[in-house]
């Protein structure tokens, strides 16, 4: 029964008690999900994930197909060939989980593709088509409720009523059972929806869909009783030793009334799929070690030509995630700097530092006092990446579009590139701007209280 699986997972994550991550009483829900899942995988594993901790990084080529740039103005949907760097993974958060374990799905596929002038862009996607849940406190509630589930809990259990209240949670559960003959015979969906941008600025929403060139295969039940506990990652070798092994990238459009703010509402097939292009893996990356540890993909990892659109799961999931690299690296934070003067105004650009070390999350100053016709500089210290969005709410009416248009490069409407590199810098013009409070925040970090504003005054 699907429960019981579920209990098995728990039990194998060792759901025995442990001292949760974070300190206080006022949490927020990313610092919450993170305390769950790493009750669930028994502790914190050094240098490991969250999820996803057992993996392997490979490496090979992206090439766009004829006419996808009629989907996005992207730089790798250009054509041509572009370099990627995958990393295939098995579900839990426990690094030594047997492949064959119920526990290991759903399988991971991440996949950074090289742009030019060293930036990149990352797809995050996992073998389930649909996510377990729509909601960041449905998410929690799940991971509870496998947390409170023992053996002899009386029926219906925690799991069992939670599966039975959320039918597409029990769907997930389900459709994860059966063992795949290969990394390469799965199909990987992204789930969450993104907004494509063409090179007229028309705009589509989508969800990626991975496919294997090779074909969907499980085990049968006497090979799946014979596997052993990285038969997936022993295959995946031989498997690039005899040659590539290629996935079509597609995505799918969205119809109108199609819900783009809930990852686990699965689109019906019958919605347009357009090729984005094929990707060919032809090797493990020599330094493969090194990557699993230093290699941090993010769904909001975006370029020019893809946006976020309203799915709430992606901000938290970078919380949880900026919580998880915390750990991972063994590698202190240096401490930062002293604040700069934000008082320069017309003197020079007013400095916000964009931190992120064992102080917290956040912005110094929080608070910025400006006038019209000052320029606003933020710059990644630490804790990268960063990036500046601000609420549409806080903006005067009438001055969100002079903003838009003061603001350097955008992933989305008010919402600032990511900062990838050390001491990147971010500039916001206020020459135009009304005055007001304007209040802004850090997409990646939102969930972990990322936040200021600017009081820009006459």
């Amino acid at each position: 029964m699907s429960a019981r699986w579920l209990v098995r997972i728990s039990l194998a994550c060792g759901v025995a008690c442990y001292p949760l991550v974070l300190q206080g009483q006022d949490k927020s829900l990313a610092e919450q999900l993170a305390d769950q899942i790493v009750q669930l995988n028994g502790g914190i594993h050094p240098g490991y994930r969250y999820f996803h901790a057992k993996g392997v990084v490979v490496l090979g080529t992206f090439t766009a197909s004829a006419g996808v740039r009629s989907i996005s103005r992207a730089a790798h949907l250009q054509g041509g060939a572009v370099p990627v760097t995958i990393r295939f993974s098995n579900g839990a958060g426990v690094p030594t989980v047997p492949d064959a374990d119920p526990g290991a799905a759903p399988r991971g596929m991440a996949i950074r593709f090289g742009l030019p002038g060293g930036s990149y862009t990352d797809i995050v996607a996992n073998s389930h088509n649909g996510f377990v849940v729509g909601t960041g406190e449905d998410f929690l509630a799940f991971l509870k409720a496998i947390a409170a589930t023992r053996p002899d809990s009386p029926h219906p259990s925690p799991i069992e009523a939670f599966l039975g209240s959320h039918p597409r949670a029990l769907k997930f559960v389900i459709d994860n059972k059966p063992l795949p003959v290969s990394f390469a015979t799965l199909a990987y969906y992204g789930n969450t929806a993104f907004v494509f941008v063409d090179s007229k600025g028309a705009k589509r929403a989508g969800r990626y869909q991975i496919l294997p060139v090779a074909g969907l295969a499980s085990l049968d039940s006497a090979a799946a009783a014979q596997a052993g506990p990285n038969y997936l990652f022993d295959e995946l070798s031989r498997r690039l030793a005899r040659g590539p092994v290629r996935f079509r990238l597609y995505v799918q459009l969205a119809n109108p009334g199609d819900p783009t703010n809930d990852a686990s509402v699965v689109w019906p097939d019958d919605r347009k799929r357009v090729e984005l292009g094929t990707i060919s893996v032809t090797r493990v990356a020599p330094n493969d070690d090194a990557l699993e540890r230093s290699l941090t993909y993010n769904p909001i990892f975006l370029t020019d030509g893809i946006e976020l659109s309203d799915d709430p799961l992606v901000p938290l999931r970078s919380a949880v995630y900026a919580l998880s690299v915390q750990h991972r690296r063994t590698a202190g934070t240096p401490p930062a700097p002293a604040a700069p003067d934000t008082t320069a105004g017309t003197h020079g650009p007013i400095v916000v530092q964009m931190l992120g070390d064992v102080k917290g999350y956040r912005f110094e100053s929080a608070t910025v006092t400006a006038h019209v016709g000052d320029v606003l500089q933020f710059v990644n210290v630490s804790g990268g990446p960063h990036n500046v969005s601000f609420w549409e709410d806080s903006v005067p009416a009438g001055a969100a579009a002079q903003l838009q248009r003061d603001m350097g490069p955008t992933i989305g409407p008010l919402k600032g590139v990511l900062l990838l590199e050390p001491n990147a810098p971010y500039r916001v013009s206020l020459g135009k701007l009304p005055p007001g409070t304007y209040r802004y925040y850090c997409l990646a970090h939102l969930g972990l209280g990322m936040r200021g504003q600017i009081v820009v005054q006459p």
